[in-house]
């Protein structure tokens, strides 16, 4: 069995900063049995046709034989018209599927087992200006209740209030910086 393939680094990233690494396991017996193929594109085409991804050299696989979709935390098959035919885990799929992780598809004489895993990207920008606009929030209020203290005892100079900017701090130090503030806040 001759496989070619082309290779992307295109992750599918959903709204929840969760992405989903998906690949196809081969698991025809014989010398590619356990080949990871990456499925790195959110239409990844499978067929002869030199523009698909995966191009099978056999030819009971279609010219463009089908697709794996990648949509928002979800993988789906999408199948052409194939003599041959597309079989997710034994039964023939005519139009388009979900698939789950651990699903086989018989693709042509071909057989593969799906690959996805669920991974949490690192925190993005948004998040950290909310964790520094909670800090100098939180910071602000602190210095309100400073100020109202000193008053009533002395006439001290008003303490500094904050800046319009976000503080630049990384998120997880603003993050801790805001849990130790409210667990001081729930023992006062």
């Amino acid at each position: 069995m001759i496989l070619t393939e082309c290779s992307f680094a295109l992750p599918a990233f959903s709204a929840l900063n969760v992405s989903m690494k998906v690949s196809l396991t081969v698991a025809v017996p014989g010398g590619m049995e356990g080949k990871q193929i990456p499925v790195p594109v959110p239409e990844f085409l499978v067929g002869r046709d030199p523009e698909c991804h995966l191009c099978p050299a056999s030819p009971r696989v279609g010219s463009r034989h089908c697709a794996i979709l990648l949509g928002s935390q979800k993988v789906f098959l999408k199948t052409f018209d194939t003599v041959s035919g597309t079989f997710v885990n034994d039964r023939r799929v005519d139009g388009e599927v979900q698939l789950l992780d651990g699903d086989l598809l018989k693709i042509g004489p071909l057989l593969f087992r799906l690959n996805i895993e669920a991974e949490i990207a690192p925190a993005g920008p948004h998040e950290d200006m909310v964790a520094s606009l909670l800090l100098q929030e939180s910071q602000a209020a602190e210095a309100d209740v400073a100020r109202t203290d000193q008053s009533t005892v002395s006439a001290s100079p008003p303490a500094e209030l904050p800046s319009d900017k976000p503080a630049a701090m990384p998120s997880s130090q603003a993050a801790k910086d805001i849990l130790a503030k409210y667990r001081r806040r729930g023992r006062g």
